[in-house]
């Protein structure tokens, strides 16, 4: 599936996509399915690959399929392994949902939705993502002559701020 050509694959998911509005048909090519796999602990981790399992691979599926996560194509991040297509993404999913859609373009050019499914990002199995941030700031200001001044501060003087913020995000 990584082998394809960019002009290929811009070609062909414009042609995709112009099915998609006109209508695939459903069950024409075979009535194959994909489950997506439950996640390898207790929740859905964000640098986890994303794994579906199919329970047939016909001959020449894998340069018809197309995997959109929230309607960007990531097809170029999947492989198919025997029954399992196997989504790992060069930067993780952040926190909160994503919507996953496998395609595949059947031979007569129309596009058939294989499976939708909504993924659930968390950062742990009690809560959906944590933060901390802190901005600190430190001014020093130093004079470099005084001239018998009178009544001047300090040869240097330093002033400085901080702030700190966290958030917690339990999610459903």
């Amino acid at each position: 599936m990584n082998s394809r050509q960019p002009l290929r694959r811009s070609l062909c998911f414009w042609t995709l996509s112009a099915a998609l509005l006109a209508g695939g048909a459903p069950g024409a090519w075979g009535s194959w399915t994909a489950e997506l796999a439950d996640p390898t602990g207790d929740f859905r981790d964000m640098g986890d690959p994303v794994v579906l399992n199919l329970d047939e691979v016909p001959a020449g599926l894998d340069e018809r399929l197309y995997v959109l996560i929230d309607d960007l194509d990531v097809t170029e991040f999947a492989t198919l392994d025997g029954a399992n297509l196997t989504i790992e993404l060069a930067v993780p999913l952040a926190p909160g949902s994503h919507d996953l859609m496998l395609i595949e373009l059947l031979p007569d050019g129309n596009p058939e939705v294989r499976g939708s499914w909504t993924l659930e990002i968390r950062q742990s199995a009690l809560f959906e993502s944590a933060g901390l941030v802190a901005n600190l700031t430190q001014n020093v200001t130093g004079r470099v002559a005084d001239r018998d001044t009178p009544g001047l501060p300090e040869r240097v003087t330093s002033d400085g701020a901080a702030a700190l913020e966290a958030n917690l995000e339990r999610g459903g």
